[in-house]
């Protein structure tokens, strides 16, 4: 099961790579001239996607096609690395994130009630 799980995320990479995804993605959210409207879509987007996937996914996963269009906005690259921490930083609120809860909980020896 696993394997098929890993050759299907190759085969998924692959197709991704020849239909170019992440040049058309990137140049679906380029900067317009409502800087204030892009920067909202930016944050919404990050906010549902952290809502469904882990964190460090979505980093490699966003980084790549959103930094070149923030850079064009004109907004500092250390700036949108924060913006996207936050947003997909609370993923552990919602009932998909409560594993990760339980772990660190395990982890640094509290109940759930603490």
């Amino acid at each position: 099961m696993v394997m098929m799980v890993i050759g299907f995320a190759a085969r998924l990479r692959h197709l991704m790579a020849i239909m170019q995804l992440p040049a058309k993605a990137t140049a679906f959210f380029s900067p317009s001239r409502q800087q204030v409207r892009d920067a909202a879509s930016h944050h919404i987007l990050l906010l549902l996607l952290g809502t469904f996937m882990d964190m460090a996914p979505m980093i490699l996963i966003c980084t790549p096609i959103m930094l070149p269009v923030v850079k064009a906005m004109g907004v500092d690259p250390v700036h949108f690395g924060m913006i996207m921490l936050l947003n997909l930083g609370h993923r552990p609120h919602y009932p998909a994130g409560r594993p990760t809860l339980f772990v660190g909980c395990a982890i640094g020896k509290v109940t759930m009630r603490r």
